[in-house]
């Protein structure tokens, strides 16, 4: 029986030792598979490809940060102003008992 040549290694022809880290590098920010080669890496993250997906990335995370930055501060205005209107709760309540607690008893008929 002859084995077929697709030109390349079939994952059954070896048998359970095929790993493709081993043998190629991923590129995690466009989602593909190139040679391990040091120049097809470089040739890669130096397309405009690349380039684009990691200009949009980084104008993303940008962009994010000042969101929450801008959803923080709004956070801690709002946690100051109920602050603010708890202390002043607070002095209003403590005024009242203690003025409560200076007047004389009134006498019951």
């Amino acid at each position: 029986r002859q084995v077929m040549s697709y030109g390349f290694v079939l994952r059954e022809q070896y048998k359970g030792r095929w790993r493709p880290e081993e043998t190629r590098h991923y590129c995690k920010l466009c989602n593909c598979w190139m040679s391990k080669a040091p120049s097809q890496i470089r040739k890669h993250e130096q397309g405009a490809g690349h380039q684009m997906k990691k200009k949009q990335l980084f104008f993303n995370m940008r962009k994010e940060r000042i969101e929450k930055d801008k959803a923080d501060k709004k956070l801690a205005k709002e946690l100051h102003d109920i602050e603010i209107a708890a202390r002043a709760a607070y002095g209003r309540d403590t005024a009242a008992s203690t003025s409560a607690a200076r007047r004389p008893p009134s006498s019951a008929p």
